[in-house]
């Protein structure tokens, strides 16, 4: 056998090689159905276009037909769906805005106030139906905000960061704050009040008339945390209570969620799915 032709056979092999080695990588990687993620929301009644989140493979052109919630007991609800961002080789981000609000009024029907979401009934173009436990949703009823605390601005950046101040309208006291989440709270938001950690603070806190109250928080997760992989929405309630015994509250927001499919731990979100 002359050199050539060694070579030649060595190059095939090794093609094909490849070939296989390409095909067992990829076949590693895809999903056999898309992964919603899990999401933790507290929703307050005037808000709408709720978004829910789930991973795909990048080259499928499935798509949502229909998304039923089980623990309200409707049928359909009105929703889009969008492409967020892909990790150019093996899966692309999906998002289905979900609008809950009586379009007339701009807020939750009273048969959805005060409810909870932990499940979805997603329908696709394929005719595949998956029942996903999405997590924890809170559809609150309507909520005032507290008259003696109002809301001066508020920022959120791509970094899951943000903050907001509050401004006293008459002389006030803080008493706390309270959410639907107190593990997260606990554990993985960093917030801080004026500056401060949350865990440094001892309510109440005096506020005259014209004074300002800011809350900041951070996402910080660990390596190996996979509570990462999931959404938030959280709203948190500074309680208060003016000169004359009356309590009240107003509200500031929290806000987390990766926005690229390489983000995302795929590997557990696997596991947590067996």
């Amino acid at each position: 056998m002359n050199l050539n032709k060694k070579f030649a056979i060595f190059g095939l092999v090794f093609l094909m090689l490849s070939w296989v080695g390409n095909i067992y990588f990829y076949e590693k990687h895809i999903l056999k159905e898309p992964i919603f993620i899990k999401h933790y929301y507290d929703i307050q009644s005037a808000m709408n276009n709720i978004q829910f989140y789930y991973i795909q493979n990048i080259n499928s052109q499935e798509q949502v037909q229909n998304i039923e919630f089980p623990e309200i007991g409707q049928e359909y609800i009105s929703f889009t769906e969008s492409d967020r961002n892909n990790d150019k080789r093996y899966y692309k981000l999906k998002c289905i805005s979900v609008n809950f609000c009586d379009l007339d009024q701009n807020k939750a029907p009273d048969n959805l106030k005060n409810k909870v979401i932990t499940k979805a009934k997603i329908t696709f173009t394929n005719g595949k139906i998956i029942n996903e436990d999405i997590g924890r949703i809170y559809l609150h009823g309507d909520n005032t905000n507290s008259p003696t605390l109002t809301m001066a601005n508020a920022t959120s950046s791509s970094d899951n960061t943000g903050a907001s101040t509050h401004r006293a309208t008459k002389d006030t006291k803080v008493t706390g704050l309270y959410t639907k989440f107190p593990d997260i709270i606990e554990d993985v938001a960093l917030i801080k009040v004026n500056g401060k950690p949350l865990k440094e603070i001892k309510f109440p806190l005096e506020l005259k008339a014209g004074d300002n109250l800011e809350v900041s928080y951070e996402f910080k997760f660990n390596k190996n945390d996979i509570r990462k992989n999931n959404a938030y929405n959280i709203t948190l309630d500074i309680l208060t209570e003016d000169t004359d015994g009356n309590k009240g509250h107003s509200l500031c927001f929290m806000n987390y969620w990766l926005q690229s499919p390489g983000k995302y731990d795929i590997e557990s979100l696997r596991i947590g799915r067996r």
